[in-house]
């Protein structure tokens, strides 16, 4: 992990070991709550949510059935903020 340019995951473990590491993240962020799970004043780690307004929820499982606040989050943006971290 400390070798790698960037991680980009969700917000679980390796999302975790890479911060700890200072390897740069892109963390997409479904129903966990981005500003909870920083470190947001890092511009190394950058946070991609969605802006759906059930979102962050904090469930375990999504009540509807698409998981929305993460189809909401297209491959474009988190490309764009690995681009910016990358540079």
């Amino acid at each position: 992990m400390k070798r790698m340019d960037a991680v980009v995951t969700n917000d679980g473990a390796p999302k975790h070991i890479a911060v700890a590491v200072k390897t740069p993240t892109v963390t997409v962020h479904g129903p966990t709550d981005y500003r909870a799970w920083g470190p947001s004043a890092n511009p190394a780690h950058r946070a991609v949510y969605s802006s759906e307004p059930c979102a962050p929820c904090e469930k375990m499982k999504c009540p509807y059935e698409a998981v929305r606040c993460m189809e909401g989050i297209s491959p474009e943006r988190v490309y764009k903020e690995l681009r910016g971290i990358l540079k």
